[in-house]
């Protein structure tokens, strides 16, 4: 589900610091947007806290990985998060299915999936939309995916 509830920060002495990030996907395609005169392909990724609200404030660690070159796709990020997590956890996560997502804002309708491991929705990934890239003023088309790993570690 793509719609959150914003957390905002009172009293905070920055104003890059009012409100608690739900996603690392954002600030990735931020830092890809200050490396558009390097050379690609460009492979990003970030490990993070992030923060959502549902009946509580639930705080986890998430990985996120943005692939950015004339050519990426969601097959390509989906074979890169395949491989990191067989990499890290061994192959126990080959069960996992994915899902069209129903909407999600960052990426391409039907470019996109919601990520189930154990019936548990645990992550996203898809191609970024063209309005997003146009936001960033990234020039070339950029796929990512971003997984809950405090989910992934209580396995």
């Amino acid at each position: 589900d793509d719609i959150t509830k914003v957390i905002s920060v009172n009293g905070t002495k920055s104003s890059e610091y009012e409100v608690l990030r739900d996603s690392l996907i954002p600030s990735l395609l931020q830092t890809l947007s200050h490396n558009i005169h390097q050379e690609y392909p460009q492979k990003l990724f970030e490990i993070g806290k992030v923060f959502q609200l549902s009946n509580a404030l639930d705080e986890h660690w998430n990985v996120g990985v943005v692939i950015a070159h004339n050519t990426a796709s969601y097959t390509e990020t989906k074979s890169t998060m395949q491989e990191l997590l067989n990499s890290c956890f061994g192959p126990k996560y080959a069960s996992m299915v994915f899902t069209p997502a129903v909407y999600n804002s960052m990426f391409i309708q039907g470019r996109c999936a919601n990520i189930i491991f154990n019936e548990k929705n645990i992550g996203v990934i898809g191609e970024i939309t063209p309005v997003a890239l146009e936001n960033f003023k990234l020039r070339v088309p950029v796929a990512a995916f971003e997984l809950n790993m405090s989910s992934l570690l209580k396995k």
